[in-house]
């Protein structure tokens, strides 16, 4: 199940060379995205069951796990022909095409309810008595850790969409 409320953000743009047509182009990110995860045409999903603030998308990638919610949402638009032997039949010669990516990361139910959980252990032992003051500290520290672990982004979407855009461009 998608996860309505992720907020979706600007992840960069690729741009590339391939033979064919928008169908071929569009067949061609779809195979790159789903070494990731399930890929999705616009056609097979609707607009409904998205994240709400995806708007315009030709590609959808659910890479999520049980720990975060991960989706990637791709527009591939036509802007015009690598060399003069095709230019007005898109059929003949190769096309430049631009894949713009959208990225948003969550934390699930059950990554919250774990690291909150950490993080409030950790907070409560520092004032508990019998702790002396550097296992208090250390606590402390534990506390600040877990909840920055809990609050930060996704590194694995940063390096998902890198290595897209890196495919992408070597076409």
């Amino acid at each position: 199940m998608i996860d309505r409320k992720v907020k979706m953000m600007d992840a960069g743009t690729a741009l590339f060379t391939i033979d064919g047509g928008l169908g071929t182009a569009l067949g061609q990110v779809k195979a790159e995205m789903a070494v990731y995860g399930k890929a999705y045409r616009a056609g097979e999903l609707e607009k409904a069951d998205l994240p709400e603030m995806v708007e315009d998308w030709d590609l959808f990638l659910d890479y999520s796990t049980a720990w975060r919610n991960r989706y990637l949402v791709c527009k591939v638009d036509a802007v015009g022909m690598s060399d003069a032997t095709g230019a007005g039949n898109p059929e003949l010669g190769a096309n430049r095409y631009a894949a713009s990516f959208s990225e948003g990361n969550s934390s699930t139910r059950l990554r919250g309810v774990c690291l909150g959980g950490l993080t409030i252990i950790f907070f409560i032992c520092v004032f508990l008595p019998h702790f002396s003051f550097l296992l208090r500290l250390l606590f402390l520290c534990a506390s600040i850790v877990s909840l920055y672990v809990w609050l930060t982004p996704s590194a694995t979407a940063v390096s998902i969409v890198k290595s897209l855009k890196t495919k992408l461009e070597s076409f």
